[in-house]
């Protein structure tokens, strides 16, 4: 075997760690800005009721915690984060 295919990729910690955050950081804006949106669709069309826009807010920010969770528990096989 060659010197290339003996080597071992090394990665920091902290590279690691900056990786998930920027993951969960932006899949918690797309999810919260989701659920937003599709609150203020409902709301609109069952005639102006503002529950449903918190309603919506509220199911987005619950999937971006549980995904958010889920990342950072990849060593559990879970989620991975590529690097």
């Amino acid at each position: 075997m060659s010197e290339q295919e003996n080597k071992v990729k090394v990665i920091e910690s902290s590279k690691i760690l900056d990786n998930r955050w920027d993951q969960v950081l932006a899949n918690g804006v797309t999810k919260t800005a989701l659920g937003f949106a599709g609150g203020v669709v409902l709301s609109v069309l069952l005639k102006r009721k503002p529950g449903f826009v918190f309603l919506g807010t509220g199911f987005g920010l619950g999937m971006a915690y549980a995904e958010g969770d889920a990342v950072f528990r990849s060593k559990a096989g879970l989620r991975s984060v590529n690097l």
